[in-house]
């Protein structure tokens, strides 16, 4: 991710649902004045739309079509990678903005880093694990499911496709 950042806006209900309402991509966690002007004009000659940030997206009402019109109340961003010390700077910058990294971790599934503040630190396979139950084996289709609105990208439906189970490993997943 060294030129753009995946997102992902999720909503949870009283039976632990989780309901995918929005993802895509946007290339800068925020900007100034000068930068959003000089990043937009650039987008409207290539006929892009206007740039995104990954903060226009905490300060959005989400559902606001339904009479919800909600905020995300956390932001968890992946710290690895080539652009850390940016993500570390937004954290530091937004209450509710915490870091995630993912480690080859055994003894636990996740963890408070005990060297960086507002960093989690998570077992990735076991999470991607936990996808992959969500997405091929789950039965109960009235708490703890996991929601994709119809109208995801097809791009983000191709990659959640390509999350296989993988026999060989002991989280039993692959990318």
């Amino acid at each position: 991710m060294d030129s753009f950042f995946s997102y992902g806006v999720f909503a949870f209900d009283v039976n632990d649902n989780v309901f995918l309402i929005e993802c895509g991509e946007t290339e800068a966690l925020m900007l100034n004045d000068e930068e959003r002007a000089k990043a937009d004009k650039e987008r409207q000659t290539a006929g892009k739309p206007p740039i995104k940030t990954v903060e226009d997206i905490l300060d959005k009402d989400y559902l606001a079509e339904d009479g919800i019109g909600i905020k995300p109340i956390i932001c968890c961003i992946d710290q690895g990678g080539h652009r850390a010390d940016e993500v570390k700077y937004f954290a530091k910058l937004h209450k509710n903005v915490i870091m995630q990294k993912g480690t080859s971790m055994t003894t636990a599934n996740w963890r408070m880093s005990e060297n960086q503040q507002k960093l989690v630190l998570v077992n990735e396979k076991y999470f991607r694990s936990l996808l992959v139950y969500q997405l091929y084996s789950q039965k109960d289709k009235h708490q703890n499911f996991f929601f994709i609105s119809p109208d995801i990208s097809e791009d983000f439906i191709k990659q959640l496709i390509g999350t296989k189970p993988d026999s060989a490993s002991k989280w039993r997943t692959s990318p």
